[in-house]
């Protein structure tokens, strides 16, 4: 058997992952995610330790249906394996059995296994098994995921050295946005799962083009259906029946959230985004040298005014490390100037009085704010993210672009204009557009200026008339 596979690069680094127990391909129609599936299986059972001359494998190809796996996975595997390899099908079984190069046998059973029924899922939760592809995984019930991997690795048996590798893989289309997988993988990533996220069929970086029809996936494009082009042709998670993520295009978690060093840059100010109301959030970063915005924490209240969020929340939060001894300003929402029919100081009065250098954002117009969180979202800035979020610090403001901050669906599948104002989701959204606003604005500066030493002035030499 002589296998030759070039693979493009998102799948290259998934065949290359031998550390993450569930490892998925999510990516555009026709990407080649399911070759990239078939050959990393092939390459498994290639690489399994023999046993008297054999390397035993047996893995299993689950999906929805049976009639699914046979007119998708099925045939697929007999386009791309029949040149390479001889196999025979049963009703729900392939039997691969190769000599390979080094007088070893590869032998290796792969199963057919839907999810019609109960009795089908029991079937398949009582096999032992190599590994598993469970093709199409977004519309495979969450829950079933654990189970089928839990009886991953159970074959070969001990008694016959075991599996070298065993694990669950995956491919499938983008998910909606409040998936569980998107909870799992993209939001709240488990350790033990890797996402492999392929880049848009009309972006430079398309993968497997070559492979496809000139013009492929700009005739798709052109479907009237904006949603399904995002999803199929874009690569960009889908909408929920709750609504459309507001920066599903911009935002990619996996950029985008990181496990960021506490206040990269001692010498410049940090600065709150802050968004007032009965629900205070508050959003607390840093402007570093290069012009990145690093988000390192929010504050997320309930039913309260800014005196008592500032005394509660704010302050405590701002008088340790790493924020203690370092210059701090805030950004809020234009309103706040205002003051209220019940007392003569407004927001921004509070903030004052209480020692905070405190600015309004430029604009409340909520474009001009979207704009400024995704003018951040896209910039690379010395080769990193211009806008990066602390994955331990800020769990709400997370969700919120993930999923939650969102577009709501009318009745009739519509999707409205402006963003749902929904708490906490919607406050701490508000928070960083004040935050990315005062980025803008360079308030960062302004307050470098103000707490700069005066330097002398010299007065200049003046030449003398003759």
């Amino acid at each position: 058997m002589n296998l030759s596979y070039t693979p493009p690069a998102t799948i290259a680094a998934f065949m290359r992952d031998s550390e993450h127990r569930v490892r998925v391909l999510v990516g555009p129609v026709g990407s080649g995610k399911s070759m990239g599936c078939i050959m990393e299986l092939m390459r498994r059972a290639g690489e399994q330790k023999p046993y008297n001359g054999v390397r035993h494998t047996r893995f299993a190809l689950v999906r929805n249906t049976l009639q699914q796996l046979r007119q998708t996975v099925l045939n697929d595997i007999k386009e791309y394996l029949s040149p390479i390899i001889k196999f025979f099908v049963t009703d729900s079984t392939i039997q691969l059995r190769a000599p390979l190069p080094d007088g070893t046998i590869l032998h290796s059973d792969w199963l057919l296994l839907p999810l019609d029924s109960k009795e089908d899922q029991q079937r398949l939760l009582s096999l032992q098994l190599t590994g598993a592809w469970v093709n199409e995984i977004r519309e495979v019930d969450f829950s079933l995921i654990g189970p089928i991997l839990g009886r991953c690795g159970r074959y070969p048996s001990g008694a016959r050295g075991g599996p070298t590798w065993y694990g669950l893989i995956g491919d499938c289309n983008p998910w909606d946005s409040d998936s569980a997988y998107h909870e799992v993988m993209v939001l709240n990533p488990d350790p033990q799962w890797r996402l492999y996220h392929q880049p848009s069929g009309i972006g430079p970086d398309a993968e497997n083009v070559q492979n496809l029809p000139m013009g492929y996936y700009d005739n798709l494009a052109r479907n009237p259906d904006k949603e399904w082009v995002g999803v199929h042709v874009e690569s960009v998670w889908g909408t929920s029946n709750a609504g459309q993520a507001v920066f599903r295009k911009s935002f990619d978690a996996g950029v985008h959230v990181r496990d960021l060093q506490p206040v990269t840059n001692p010498f410049r100010p940090i600065m709150v985004g802050l968004d007032f109301g009965r629900t205070p959030c508050a959003v607390v970063g840093q402007i570093d040298s290069f012009g990145r915005a690093l988000i390192y924490r929010e504050i997320v209240t309930e039913d309260m005014g800014i005196e008592r969020m500032l005394r509660e929340y704010l302050r405590p939060a701002l008088s340790v490390e790493p924020f203690a001894g370092r210059k701090i300003f805030v950004v809020g929402d234009p309103a706040g100037s205002v003051r209220s029919q019940t007392r003569d100081e407004s927001p921004f009065d509070i903030l004052r009085t209480n020692g905070y250098l405190a600015y309004p954002a430029t604009t409340n117009d909520i474009d001009a704010r979207l704009v400024a969180v995704e003018r951040l979202f896209t910039a690379n800035l010395s080769g990193q993210p211009g806008l990066q979020i602390d994955r331990r610090g800020c769990p709400t403001l997370v969700r919120a672009l993930g999923n939650m901050y969102r577009y709501k669906r009318n009745k009739d599948g519509k999707i409205q204009d402006l963003p749902e104002k929904l708490h906490p989701w919607s406050d701490v959204a508000d928070a960083l557009q004040y935050f990315c606003l005062g980025t803008s604005a360079n308030y960062s500066g302004r307050v470098m200026l103000r707490v700069r030493p005066q330097q002398p002035v010299r007065a200049p030499s003046v030449a003398a008339w003759t």
